[in-house]
């Protein structure tokens, strides 16, 4: 093996790995600082909200609308030629309306691997990630434009 490399022998399995060169990003420099501008809102309804809206994607119409009222998220999608979809959700939220955009694949994948009732979804405005803090798990989800 030659000196950046490491050998895992696991019984059945040989697994060879080859150590990265250069130097690792800075991670913590994409994850936004902790926002009071939080929406707190129950998974399990967000999840299948965000499910059925994801019906109406295509690879040109992909992002979800969600807008953010005082103690109530409306999550929507219009595709032309297919339909629309609407539904409005209660959630604890006392910032800043605001409206924004999500690929609902990236939200259903933490969503459905959450074992939480509720979840807080940090939003500090429509072009700024939306964030997921959870005993130290940190999902960030970007956001997208929306047409």
């Amino acid at each position: 093996l030659g000196s950046n490399q490491v050998l895992f022998d696991l019984g059945s399995v040989l697994v060879i790995s080859r150590l990265i060169e250069g130097e690792f990003p800075d991670y913590k420099q994409v994850i936004p600082p902790m926002s009071n501008n939080k929406m707190r809102v129950n998974r399990g309804q967000l999840l299948l909200a965000v499910r059925r809206a994801a019906l109406l994607s295509t690879p040109d119409y992909q992002a979800v609308k969600f807008e953010v009222f005082k103690n109530k998220l409306v999550v929507s999608k219009s595709t032309p030629d297919i339909g629309e979809s609407r539904e409005e959700l209660t959630v604890e939220y006392q910032g800043k309306e605001l409206m924004i955009g999500f690929n609902p694949t990236y939200l259903i994948d933490v969503l459905k691997n959450l074992a939480v009732e509720s979840v807080e979804l940090e939003l500090t405005d429509s072009e700024k990630p939306g964030v997921i803090r959870i005993n130290g798990y940190v999902y960030i989800v970007l956001p997208m434009r929306l047409s």
